[in-house]
């Protein structure tokens, strides 16, 4: 499937994903840390492709407006600047560790340190690597050894590089209330809960072998940002998600600025 010829396939497109739904009746709390990688994102930001429908026997082409934007996507070798996202989902401190980015489950450079974080608390881990234009697996994973934590199953993350990127949103209460309840990855974190959706999401993909899609879709999909925020703050910054999508179609550009931090503080690990 040629991402310039599906339309609006780029992976600098933003999609905004509301988690609504409440989880069940609260469960007890185990008195111990759980670092856990949440997100990956990549900077810079492109302008997305756009698509165009219509009429009824075409297939979705790129706007003209798209077409307009030369650059959607990095050179290849364009230095990246990528930031992990660590957060103690925990409810006691952590102790000071490592952690390790790798590429194709290859090193990349030395282990890291990590300070204690607080419960809350967050470390943002830098790395600048040169793009290509080609599917990569990038993995950050935190060293917790034999440490007793909540769960080991959210100390690493691996994304595709050459993946579509999703901007996810929370309401505080939805946030608050995920903190409360055990998920199936045995952790309190709503950040671990949608990341369980994109690490099935992506092998559907793989799987959508249909005639169409002979050898399954090669598009992926990653969480590029994360915000917390209630609706009102939301409608107040971007507009209703329907005006917001519709200013990115007339404008061939992302509309969200940076996202702030979750909760806690976020001290710079490594530039």
């Amino acid at each position: 499937m040629n991402r310039r010829a599906c339309g609006g396939c780029s992976t600098r497109r933003v999609f905004l994903l509301l988690a609504l739904a409440l989880p069940a009746a609260a469960t007890a709390q185990p008195l111990l840390p759980d670092l856990g990688v949440t997100y990956i994102e990549f900077n810079p930001k492109y302008p997305a492709y756009q698509a165009e429908y219509g009429p009824a026997d075409r297939n979705p082409r790129e706007s003209e407006a798209s077409l307009a934007h030369e650059k959607h996507w990095p050179d290849e070798g364009e230095m990246l600047a990528i930031t992990g996202y660590v957060m103690n989902h925990g409810f006691v401190p952590s102790a000071p560790t490592e952690c390790l980015w790798s590429l194709d489950g290859v090193a990349l450079g030395e282990p890291i340190p990590l300070p204690a974080l607080e419960p809350g608390d967050q470390a943002l881990v830098e790395l600048r690597w040169p793009w290509e234009p080609v599917q990569h697996e990038l993995t950050l994973r935190v060293e917790t050894g034999d440490d007793d934590e909540i769960s080991a199953a959210n100390d690493e993350l691996t994304v595709h590089t050459y993946a579509l990127n999703l901007v996810v949103v929370c309401a505080p209460r939805t946030y608050t209330e995920f903190s409360r309840v055990e998920n199936l990855l045995g952790s309190y974190s709503w950040e671990d809960w949608i990341n369980e959706h994109i690490l099935h999401m992506n092998p559907l993909f793989r799987d959508a072998v249909y005639p169409v899609t002979p050898d399954g879709v090669d598009e992926r999909v990653r969480i590029d940002r994360m915000w917390l925020g209630t609706r009102e703050e939301r409608d107040e910054r971007y507009g209703s998600p329907s005006r917001s999508l519709r200013a990115c179609t007339s404008t061939g550009r992302v509309c969200w600025p940076p996202m702030r931090p979750l909760v806690g503080s976020a001290p710079m690990v490594r530039t």
